[in-house]
């Protein structure tokens, strides 16, 4: 009857560990610099894939009541869903004048089995030369933020 105890025992704490060691899948979110006053928005155009998965955007504007053209961000949460590689891709926008783009950035990961993300690439395409260059717009423009 000890023995079986014993077995009992050491087959709990074995699979307690095992429990222990497995992560959470990552969650990704993609902080972008934005200014709605100037009509542009921030459109995800690109995340066709299942390996991360959009969850939901979440606004932070400075709100101080006499600020007009006030700027901030929008932030955008993502999860790890399942193995492989994946391009998530925003357009900067007018969507009212048909969709007349200031600039296009890429985001392109990889997420192992476990579903751990790595970021691996940010590409940034200036689609109008009458507002920030490539320099300034990827000073604005953190790298992922991975949990």
């Amino acid at each position: 009857m000890k023995k079986v105890s014993m077995m009992v025992a050491v087959l709990l704490l074995a699979f307690g560990l095992i429990a222990c060691g497995k992560k959470e899948p990552s969650e990704v979110e993609i902080t972008l610099a934005s200014n709605p006053t100037t009509g542009y928005v921030w459109e995800l155009t690109e995340d066709k894939d299942e390996v991360l998965k959009f969850e939901e955007m979440e606004e932070d504007y400075d709100t101080d009541e006499d600020a007009a053209g006030t700027a901030g961000s929008e932030s955008y949460q993502f999860v790890a869903k399942t193995a492989g590689e994946a391009t998530i891709v925003f357009e900067y926008l007018r969507p009212w004048e048909d969709g007349e783009k200031a600039y296009r950035v890429t985001y392109d990961f990889k997420v192992d089995k476990d579903l751990q993300v790595e970021f691996v690439n940010k590409k940034i395409e200036i689609l109008d030369e009458s507002v920030e260059t490539e320099a300034e717009l990827d000073k604005k423009l953190k790298d992922p933020v991975i949990d």
